[in-house]
């Protein structure tokens, strides 16, 4: 969290990594970065991560707006639309980012990928 702040203080956008939190953790981090700073800031989410499901619920219910995530392929729905939630998931070649791009709704940064090739 103090990572996360320390980037909204620099004028960058801030993001908390919930590989090793308990939901419940992440909770607390998520309030308190709020009571700190009334600038966005965002959350990484690795979808291999075993507790995914209450992770995403409180990222909803906190209305948190920037998400990433890694490790692991997005299911088709993972995030419901109306959430309003910019996601970015993260992939380590190109093959991956076609393979989530066939699955999930997600804009591919048609860009990278040709800088990647």
């Amino acid at each position: 969290m103090e990572t996360c702040l320390s980037g909204k203080q620099c004028g960058r956008d801030g993001l908390i990594g919930s590989g090793s939190m308990s939901p419940e953790v992440l909770e607390q981090h998520i309030r308190k970065c709020k009571e700190a700073t009334d600038q966005p800031f965002g959350v990484n989410v690795p979808l291999l991560y075993p507790h995914r499901e209450a992770i995403f619920d409180i990222l909803i219910r906190e209305k948190i707006k920037i998400i990433f995530t890694s490790a692991g392929n997005p299911p088709m729905d993972f995030i419901p639309e109306r959430t309003g939630m910019t996601v970015v998931h993260v992939v380590a070649n190109v093959k991956s980012a076609k393979n989530v791009r066939k699955r999930v709704r997600m804009p591919l940064l048609q860009k990278d990928l040709r800088q990647a090739s």
